[in-house]
């Protein structure tokens, strides 16, 4: 486990900051779907909020990623197919993730290629909105929500970095304000127009043709 004290407090904030952007999205969300403002499914992402924020933030404004749903497979097959090496980071940690991430980013920009990098978490929601998992035990998510990556890391920062509970409420109020803020846009924004349904679904390349 990476310490906190090698880390500015605005970074580490930061992530924080960002973690629980994500888990207070996902809850706001599930809100919004049960009152019938968002449709079809929705797959949470709740306790898995470490394996994004840390492993973009290994990341620079430049680089690309994508993400899909149920892609492990492929990532695996990928890996094995071209003898890739593997690594694992603890996906609850944010900072292991950090440093796990941050090494491989280091290893492709110097020419080594590629990493599978493995972050090891559990999902504290239903695989959807509306599944209510009586396959897990109600003791084991207790005991992973006990050491989940917001939960966990808030209490690292106030016992570690320095930080205090007035630092990390001023955090949770400013990703409220922004949460309210876009929900507040999306539900009063019109509705739009069908003429927009392909923006944003081609790019134009050098030569001015559009690819897909």
């Amino acid at each position: 486990m990476d310490s906190v004290t090698v880390y500015t407090p605005d970074f580490l904030r930061c992530l924080s900051a960002d973690m629980l952007l994500i888990r207070r999205f996902e809850a706001r969300a599930a809100q919004l779907r049960l009152a019938g403002h968002i449709p079809g499914f929705l797959h949470p992402s709740i306790g898995q909020e470490a394996v994004a924020v840390g492993a973009c933030a290994a990341l620079e404004s430049q680089d690309y990623i994508t993400s899909t749903r149920r892609g492990h497979g492929h990532i695996l097959g990928r890996a094995a197919a071209y003898a890739m090496p593997g690594v694992v980071a603890d996906g609850n940690d944010i900072l292991d993730v950090f440093r796990v991430v941050g090494k491989a980013v280091a290893d492709a920009r110097q020419g080594r290629g590629s990493t599978l990098v493995e972050c090891k978490t559990y999902r504290l929601r239903g695989h959807y909105e509306g599944d209510m998992g009586h396959y897990r035990p109600p003791d084991e998510v207790a005991a992973w929500q006990a050491r989940g990556p917001v939960v966990t890391f808030r209490e690292r920062l106030l016992a570690e970095a320095g930080l205090t509970a007035a630092d990390l409420e001023e955090v949770e109020r400013a990703v409220e304000a922004r949460l309210a803020a876009g929900v507040r846009f999306a539900l009063e924004a019109p509705r739009p127009a069908a003429d927009e349904a392909l923006e944003d679904v081609f790019v134009e390349t050098h030569d001015g043709s559009a690819l897909a």
